[in-house]
């Protein structure tokens, strides 16, 4: 178990985000303080576990290859684009939504490559500078 600052520090930023969440709704007032403690402990709860599987999936996508990681995103963007299509299926929105979903997969490939070739030039930059 990790007892570093930094995991006492999202700790305690998990516990205070549900506390405003649930103060800011109101709910001592709408169905009393019993309905406020119980939210406080499953929010806390819920958000601490989350904070645990979060921190479980970047560790085993750090020791993913990159030609692996590469192939996740590529297949998941055909599954993101048909979730799209069946959820708008039939909405007199569908096509706005669809060209938004395409845009938003579009827009992220093009950060994700900007992101490579950019990483890629300051690691060149650091090896011939750090030469000298």
């Amino acid at each position: 178990m990790d007892f570093s600052p930094r995991r006492w520090i999202g700790t305690a930023l998990v516990l205070t985000a549900v506390f405003l969440g649930a103060v800011s709704l109101h709910v001592e007032r709408v169905a009393g303080w019993s309905i406020f403690i119980l939210c406080f402990a499953v929010g806390s709860v819920g958000g601490l576990a989350m904070m645990w599987a979060r921190h479980q999936l970047y560790e085993k996508w750090d020791r993913t290859p990159r030609k692996h990681r590469t192939i996740l995103i590529v297949l998941a963007i055909p599954v993101v684009m048909l979730i799209s299509i069946a959820s708008n299926y039939g909405k007199p929105d569908a096509t706005f939504n669809i060209v938004g979903t395409v845009v938003c997969i579009c827009l992220a490939l093009a950060l994700w490559g900007c992101y490579r070739l950019f990483s890629a030039l300051l690691d060149r930059l650091a090896i011939r500078f750090g030469r000298r």
